[in-house]
């Protein structure tokens, strides 16, 4: 009888252990879809944001409305009055004067799309975040990464009016330092939410390396984000024009016009031609050095040739560095660099 009552309290705890474990997963797979809506929209909004650059259209709204700001024009009278705050930056005055009223609502539509899927992200992240935070499917050790991305969010709203600031006064475009601010602040939301999507799905038991793969991931990601200031800078200052073959400048591999400029301010910042040099050599040799080191640290007895791995079987999934080798296999369907990537950082949160 005893033993009997030990296997039927064994029982009810088990049960309880599963229900608890099929009520996690079902909430964290709630909180991956979310998350996947929010990249998605983070995406849309980066490329919105890079047609707005395209098309010269950032300073076309000249006031910061966060609410207010979320209805265009509904009139003639207003589309005047937007327009005649335009007329005042030096933007129109230098490069587009005599522009008709149709013409700037071409470029105020796209600042003004920009702006409301702005909006429209930060709706689309706090309110089911608190959904999801009062009906308790928010485990306690998201609740800080969580709330710190919304926070950077709305920091990040104000980055973007700070950016524009700087284009409507004794400049006809916004400063290159604030628009590499502003998109490398995107870039560091969007990883964050990729990072927590990543540490709510499944991964590989035997994961790669702490030692090695949390620090070389991490490096990578920090090369990765210098390089996008970089090209935030050289698209702000138009370098990308300094330089049109590769992968020789002006015939070597460092140009001889690298000195900084001195100008008529007495500021000394870099020349155009130093930026594109340096964004070029930081993609060379800054994020694919990391990568090519790896390989050579590769143990040659380990490396198998790409024709082997295909013949055996579909059952394993094989991870290949830039020459066609694979340094390690990994089981049914998650490759080394996914779990190198995405298994131990995140181990916390399968704790």
């Amino acid at each position: 009888m005893r033993s009997n009552g030990m296997t039927m309290a064994n029982g009810s705890v088990d049960m309880v252990v599963e229900a608890a474990l099929q009520k996690q997963e079902k909430d964290r797979r709630l909180l991956r879809i979310w998350l996947r809506v929010v990249l998605f929209t983070l995406f849309c909004l980066v490329l919105v944001g890079g047609a707005t650059r395209l098309t010269e259209s950032g300073l076309s709204i000249t006031e910061w409305k966060p609410i207010h700001g979320a209805i265009p024009p509904l009139s003639v009278a207003e589309w005047e009055e937007e327009f005649q705050l335009y007329k005042r930056i030096p933007q129109y005055q230098e490069i587009n004067k005599g522009m008709s009223l149709d013409e700037f609502k071409t470029i105020f539509w796209w600042e003004w799309a920009h702006r409301l899927l702005a909006r429209t992200i930060g709706l689309v992240f706090a309110l089911p975040l608190a959904f999801f935070w009062l009906t308790g499917r928010v485990e306690k050790r998201l609740r800080w990464p969580l709330v710190g991305l919304l926070a950077l969010g709305g920091f990040q709203g104000f980055v973007g009016w700070w950016m524009v600031s700087s284009g409507l006064v004794n400049r006809t475009d916004v400063s290159q330092y604030r628009l590499a601010t502003h998109l490398t602040i995107a870039c560091l939301i969007f990883a964050g939410c990729m990072w927590i999507l990543r540490g709510l799905s499944h991964h590989s038991p035997d994961a790669a390396d702490e030692r090695t793969g949390r620090g070389f991931a991490a490096l990578l990601t920090v090369l990765c984000l210098f390089q996008i200031y970089l090209g935030a800078l050289v698209a702000g200052l138009n370098a990308g024009l300094s330089y049109n073959t590769w992968p020789l400048m002006d015939g070597s591999l460092v140009p001889g016009d690298l000195f900084l400029q001195q100008p008529e301010d007495g500021a000394i910042r870099p020349s155009p031609g130093c930026l594109h040099t340096v964004c070029r050599h930081a993609v060379a040799y800054g994020v694919d050095g990391p990568r090519l080191a790896r390989h050579a640290t590769c143990p040659p007895s380990r490396a198998v040739p790409r024709a082997r791995l295909h013949s055996g079987g579909a059952r394993h999934h094989h991870a290949f560095d830039a020459c066609g080798y694979s340094c390690r296999a990994r089981p049914s369907g998650h490759g080394a660099v996914r779990a190198w990537l995405c298994g131990r950082p995140l181990a916390r949160f399968h704790r």
